[in-house]
């Protein structure tokens, strides 16, 4: 894989303690390696993009090794036709995701939050026209294999999914809002992926279930902190910029519905793309030194701990 230089690009940098501690174990181990590779941080905060920046300073990395861009992954138009390497950890749980439900015919509506001048929050449904969300169930119908989903003419929904029906159980009328929640922005991510990086090797790391989850498939987790302890809220219809919002991951479905965009990607052709789900124990157990994180006592939190966490990687 490796040629003349290779890139590595890292969604959402944090402090930038990753980039550093990559760069520098290429420096040491593999000074070869490091003389052609460049890291760039992919970051939307510019509070955060600046604290990379200090950390990258302190490290003593030379700026053109490890590279700041302050937008967004989705602002991102400069297309890397070479190999190159994507991370992303805990970056699924943060991104959008839009809420649907199914009527008796199994047709999907699609929710709205609406909000009134004192600030009442309240839920409307309205028939599907969002081509993004019509993209992602596309995807996922195809990605599981679910037969004959093409609605019939003059459909209000836009010529998606008749036999939903067959696929998800109409919901009970004494709970028609509790609906699905569906990562239409972590798809939205492997089409961009897709598009500009071609030839990535992908590897995430997140969530694959959270407690204290609000109702609903899928539902993600709305916490606070009030009196310095964290409290779950049963609602994701708060004040905004007071609350934090986590989604949980369905791996196994990214990982089809990753398959699935391959064969877009190349022209309907299939490709042949190594996807693997692991635990963190998993991934730990293969691919780190465990005697560096075990106690004395034998415990070993990069084990024993993070149960709910799951690496994504392909090849």
């Amino acid at each position: 894989m490796l040629k003349e230089s290779f890139e590595i690009f890292e969604i959402g940098g944090g402090n930038g303690t990753l980039a550093v501690d990559v760069m520098g174990f290429l420096r040491e181990y593999h000074p070869e390696v490091y003389a052609r590779c460049r890291y760039n941080i992919i970051e939307i905060s510019p509070r955060l993009a600046e604290r990379q920046a200090r950390t990258r300073t302190l490290s003593r990395h030379p700026a053109d090794k490890i590279l700041i861009h302050n937008k967004s992954i989705f602002e991102w138009t400069q297309p890397v036709a070479d190999p190159c390497f994507i991370l992303a950890t805990e970056v699924l749980d943060n991104l959008a995701h839009d809420k649907v439900t199914y009527d008796d015919e199994g047709k999907p509506w699609v929710c709205f939050v609406c909000e009134d001048p004192a600030g009442r929050m309240w839920e409307e449904y309205g028939r599907l026209e969002d081509r993004l969300v019509t993209r992602y169930l596309s995807a996922k119908a195809n990605a599981l294999n679910w037969p004959d989903l093409t609605l019939p003419a003059g459909s209000q929904s836009g010529g998606l999914l008749s036999r939903l029906k067959d696929r998800f159980a109409p919901l009970p009328r004494d709970h028609p809002k509790r609906g699905e929640f569906i990562p239409t922005n972590a798809f939205l991510l492997l089409e961009s992926l897709g598009s500009l990086f071609p030839q990535h090797c992908l590897i995430l790391a997140d969530f694959s279930e959270l407690p204290d989850a609000i109702v609903g498939r899928n539902a993600p987790v709305v916490q606070t902190r009030l009196n310095g302890k964290t409290v779950a809220c049963s609602t994701y219809m708060l004040p905004k910029g007071e609350y934090d919002i986590f989604f949980p991951t369905d791996f196994d479905l990214l990982a089809k519905i990753y398959h699935e965009q391959h064969r877009k990607w190349n022209g309907g052709k299939k490709r042949d793309v190594d996807v693997r789900v692991m635990t963190q124990g998993a991934f730990m157990t293969t691919y780190a030194d465990l005697s560096k994180t075990r106690t004395r006592g034998g415990y070993n939190p990069m084990v024993d701990e993070y149960r709910n966490m799951k690496f994504f990687l392909t090849v």
